[in-house]
């Protein structure tokens, strides 16, 4: 492109621009832009800060606890959930392994 266009060709950008888009479209842009920062803003506080959800109402969903209105989500059986909970998924990896010892073959026979 010879020097003398150079100059020009941002004004035939932005007279097309202007010609071809509606006229706020400047501010939708911008307003977009402005949300997406929002967002990411919001992410970026997630991941370095995490989210505390109480281990009690993860219980609750799965029926471990229960709601009492003078100390909220009440979990007594804490201990025997989490220890239930280490006690099958054992079970099942051993389980796999089985199978996978069984019906996987290693060597040529």
């Amino acid at each position: 492109i010879p020097e003398e266009e150079k100059d020009g060709s941002l004004d035939l950008v932005l007279c097309l621009a202007g010609a071809l888009l509606p006229q706020d479209a400047k501010n939708e842009i911008m307003n977009i832009a402005n949300d997406l920062f929002g967002i990411a803003g919001f992410i970026f506080d997630v991941v370095d800060k995490g989210i505390n959800i109480p281990g009690e109402l993860i219980l609750y969903v799965f029926g471990w606890a229960e709601y009492n209105d003078t100390e909220g989500f009440v979990a007594p059986f804490k201990w025997y959930y989490c220890m239930f909970s280490v006690a099958i998924f054992l079970i099942a990896i051993e389980i796999f392994k089985l199978i996978a010892v069984r019906f996987i073959v290693w060597t040529k026979r």
